[in-house]
């Protein structure tokens, strides 16, 4: 598997537990609620930087190899 499908992988994973935690959350109390869409918020927000450090890190090997 390469490094490349793993990441994009995790992305989708968090981003479909993303959504099934907002789909439920209506049920839940408000604050409950207002936690869980933060978190995936900030959960995003760092899978979204750890990713883009992996393509640079990739990108950089890649041209070093040239």
């Amino acid at each position: 598997m390469s490094q490349r499908s793993f990441w994009g992988g995790l992305l989708t994973g968090g981003l479909i537990g993303m959504v099934i935690a907002i789909a439920v959350a209506p049920q839940l109390k408000p604050e409950t609620r207002n936690r869980i869409v933060s978190t995936s918020k900030e959960w995003s927000g760092r899978a979204g930087k750890m990713l883009h450090r992996g393509r640079e890190a990739v990108k950089d090997v890649a041209d070093n190899l040239r």
